[in-house]
């Protein structure tokens, strides 16, 4: 009897396995991974994000270090939704204002901000032949971009919340007016 007991739990535990390994490969599957298969690669090796807003080629965006790259996706989400903003204004019948900042801003996406990749891609590229290890110029052409970056997203984060309180105030008013009938 015990040899028959000791031979149901050894096939109810080989079953329990086989079903729960297949159910975990499912799993995998259904989320889209394929286990065993995921290899490390280095941040330079991967392909250069796909941008909405910036006009960058993937040349430009080859060879930047991801820092560089991680704020360069930032600033092209966020341009998209400014765009987005002022395309949905426009779409309700609204005027959107126009500013000096969205002008600035503006001419910083579309030519001022590829023009200092290029400039630094030159820099890094000639830097990269003449030495193994950045050099200073190399450093202070990435603080450079890095800095014109920052500015970049600053006037994008700027304009945005002009458009929340914008939004906010029109809100305001239409309270006030109600709550005043």
């Amino acid at each position: 009897m015990s040899l028959l007991l000791t031979g149901g739990a050894a096939a109810t535990v080989v079953i329990a396995g086989y079903i729960g390994r297949k159910s975990w490969l499912a799993f995998h599957r259904a989320v889209g991974i394929t286990p065993g298969t995921m290899v490390y690669s280095e941040p330079s090796q991967l392909p250069p994000p796909t941008l909405m807003q910036l006009s960058l080629t993937p040349k430009q965006l080859q060879h930047l270090p991801p820092v560089i790259i991680e704020q360069l996706t930032r600033i092209d989400h966020k341009a998209d939704l400014y765009q987005s903003w002022k395309t949905s204004l426009a779409q309700s019948g609204q005027t959107p204002p126009t500013c000096e900042n969205e002008f600035i801003v503006s001419k910083l996406l579309s030519t001022r901000l590829p023009e200092m990749i290029d400039s630094y891609q030159r820099i890094a590229n000639h830097e990269q032949r003449l030495h193994p290890k950045p050099s200073a110029q190399h450093n202070e052409a990435a603080a450079l971009l890095m800095d014109m970056l920052q500015h970049t997203e600053t006037k994008l984060d700027r304009l945005l919340d002009g458009y929340k309180s914008a939004s906010l105030q029109d809100m305001q008013v239409m309270q006030r007016y109600l709550d005043d009938r």
